[in-house]
């Protein structure tokens, strides 16, 4: 199996992957899908700044703090929907992370918010957050110190990955 060039994306930010699905940020913000079934490249979006994968698809936050989804989240009242089909909240949002269910937003004043069911929670954290990702369908928040905790039952709990 050979290593094959994919000259139409340019310049990659970020890949990832979840089930039969890889993602690639470009550069200029443009998000892109390629399944196993071998479609080729297909856009998501544009204007983003950051994504994580899950089962269900993708989330991403876009450059103007807007969060982007492949699948229906059940989102607050008070959040706008942009002409993109973003949703932009009240806070300014630098990361997103996605379970299927469940939305975990992280701030750029670095709280931790739980959006499901259309509500939105703040959420306990032991520290300073590094980053945010999901491994087999459950949401992890890396703390700067470099221990983990995952979301469980609407809350973060210590893990041991």
């Amino acid at each position: 199996m050979g290593v094959t060039r994919v000259n139409q994306l340019g310049a990659v930010m970020k890949i990832g992957a979840s089930n039969n699905v890889a993602y690639v940020l470009t550069a200029d913000g443009k998000l892109y899908e390629s399944n196993s079934y071998g479609a080729g490249w297909q856009r998501l979006s544009g204007n983003v700044a950051n994504f994580e994968p899950c089962s269900s698809g993708c989330v991403w936050v876009t450059e103007d703090g807007g969060i982007g989804s492949e699948f229906g989240i059940s989102l607050p009242a008070n959040w706008t929907v942009q002409q993109d089909g973003s949703a932009l909240p009240d806070v300014e949002v630098s990361a997103v992370a996605s379970d299927g269910n469940n939305l975990v937003v992280h701030c750029a004043d670095d709280t931790l918010y739980l959006v499901s069911g259309g509500t939105v929670a703040p959420l306990d954290k032991n520290g300073a957050v590094s980053c945010l990702y999901v491994i087999n369908d459950q949401i992890v928040v890396e703390l700067e110190d470099g221990s983990r905790m995952v979301l469980q039952d609407g809350k973060l709990q210590q893990a041991a990955l």
